[in-house]
């Protein structure tokens, strides 16, 4: 378990979720408000091996932040959620490495292009 809460920022507003679930290496996070939720997966599980070969383990953390529907404005759901692999054995360091290095990429200039469908 990552911890009783998580604290994401968004629009510069501290949100604190506490955990709801935990169990099968997967922890469910939420914060509820009369506007709107936000909500964290985090989901842990080991891939199917091929022959001869070492399973991946999958880490995957889904961030979903739903504004609730109004009698003016339907409801908006936005998801964003990434996946780390790695071969079970290898060296936790690359992998932090690795992650570190795609979510340095996610500057606010490279995700406005990839929401714009720049590729």
């Amino acid at each position: 378990m990552i911890g009783a809460t998580i604290t994401l920022t968004h629009n510069s507003v501290a949100k604190v979720l506490p955990l709801l679930k935990e169990e099968n290496f997967t922890s469910f996070y939420q914060l509820r408000t009369a506007l709107d939720e936000f909500v964290v997966s985090i989901r842990h599980s080991t891939e199917p091996a091929k022959s001869g070969a070492l399973p991946f383990e999958r880490h995957y953390i889904e961030f979903k932040h739903t504004v609730f529907a109004t009698p003016t404005a339907f409801e908006v759901v936005n998801v964003a959620a990434t996946t780390i692999r790695c071969r079970r054995g290898s060296d936790p360091a690359a992998s932090l490495l690795d992650a570190k290095a795609l979510f340095g990429f996610l500057t606010d200039a490279n995700v406005t292009k990839l929401i714009a469908w720049e590729s």
